[in-house]
């Protein structure tokens, strides 16, 4: 299944430089089809994010071996050749203050760390449907996921502040 996003975000990638309107079957993921011109900075992370669904989890890493949660978004960026830094703190800093009301696909969620205030890890919103925030991390004890912020306790305990990256 990673190959198949990976070929999918290449294909998106190429396909997205040319000037006529093609047409993507990504019968994979959606079972619809999209304009690739239509393609977002927002839309293109999140298929970035789930070429690592399945990865583990590995404090500080941010490859197949393994990879954390800002290792997560780090490689995600990297993937399009955005550079940000691999600490859920200092991406904290990055881009603007979304209320959750207004969070979309793309959007970076903080939380506070196990035993502290200051922030401790990172999400990506990969959609939001019925209400219901879907993000992509890697949580230390299943990899990368995606999952419903609103069914982890946990998460929700923590949830500090969002934010949304639109260019660095």
């Amino acid at each position: 299944m990673k190959h198949v996003f990976t070929i999918f975000f290449i294909i998106i990638t190429f396909a997205a430089t040319s000037q006529e309107v093609i047409y993507v079957d990504v019968a994979e993921t959606s079972h619809t089809k999209l304009e690739v011109d239509s393609f977002s900075l927002a839309d293109s992370l999140v298929y970035a994010a789930f070429n690592y669904e399945g990865v583990n989890y590995r404090y500080g890493g941010m490859g197949l071996d393994g990879m954390d949660c800002s290792g997560l978004i780090c490689r995600t960026f990297s993937d399009l050749n955005i550079k940000v830094p691999h600490s859920s703190y200092s991406l904290s800093l990055l881009g603007e203050y979304i209320d959750a009301d207004l969070l979309e696909r793309g959007d970076l969620i903080f939380f506070k760390g196990r035993s502290a205030n200051s922030v401790g890890h990172v999400a990506m919103v990969s959609k939001i449907e019925n209400d219901l925030i879907y993000m992509i991390h890697s949580s230390t004890s299943r990899g990368v996921i995606e999952e419903v912020l609103q069914h982890n306790a946990y998460f929700m305990e923590r949830w500090l502040f969002n934010r949304r990256i639109q260019k660095i």
